[in-house]
């Protein structure tokens, strides 16, 4: 069997803006951008989607310094206002051939041409050893018979103000799966380890949401 799904979904939801990602009394939505990610993921064995992880927190300066990077899953927007912040959501789904414990997920940021670079989601001191940004993970079996079939999920929501650019500067944002075990991990993006193009095996769609907000 083969999924429908042949390229990245993309769409602009402009119009939705009046969705209201932030409290309304004290700010407003310019824009809001997503990116649907339904993958064909081919039989494993032969190569399927996924990212061969490297051990290692990403460098601050270059987020895919470990491979983690998922560019399919980039939501690429453009500023309206030199004094706006962004709003980003996502939803990643797939699974680790490795330990899940040992495993998050971060924010990439590039502005305009220059680098991606890693938002750890902490401050100061903390930066250097911060891997994780407000995950929740979903049922994470490490042992037994659904060890191999049951996908993992990351869901967070993150209030970037970290950086300043004026209006009219593109910013791209992507999810970053990070491996701190001190070897390479596999991880499979939207598909279970054992997927095989099987039926009864489950995938999903993951969606990163970016929302431009000025607050009042």
């Amino acid at each position: 069997m083969s999924t429908p799904f042949s390229q990245p979904q993309r769409q602009d939801l402009s119009t939705f803006a009046s969705i209201a990602y932030v409290d309304s009394k004290s700010s407003v939505v310019l824009q809001v951008k997503k990116t649907a990610l339904a993958i064909p993921v081919s039989d494993h064995s032969s190569g399927g989607n996924f990212r061969n992880v490297t051990t290692g927190r990403p460098q601050l300066s270059n987020a895919n310094s470990s491979n983690g990077l998922i560019d399919d899953l980039t939501v690429e927007i453009v500023k309206k206002s030199a004094t706006s912040k962004f709003i980003i959501d996502v939803y990643l789904f797939g699974m680790w051939n490795d330990d899940p414990q040992n495993k998050a997920v971060i924010l990439g940021r590039q502005v305009g041409s220059g680098s991606i670079v890693a938002i750890p989601g902490a401050e100061g001191n903390s930066q250097s050893r911060a891997t994780t940004m407000c995950v929740t993970q979903t049922a994470l079996p490490t042992s037994g018979t659904q060890n191999d079939n049951t996908m993992d999920g990351y869901t967070f929501r993150y209030c970037d103000s970290g950086f300043s650019a004026p209006a009219g500067s593109v910013v791209k944002y992507s999810p970053v799966v990070v491996n701190t075990k001190s070897n390479t991990a596999r991880y499979y993006i939207n598909a279970t380890i054992q997927d095989n193009d099987v039926l009864s095996r489950e995938r999903a769609v993951s969606t990163v949401i970016v929302s431009e907000v000025e607050l009042a």
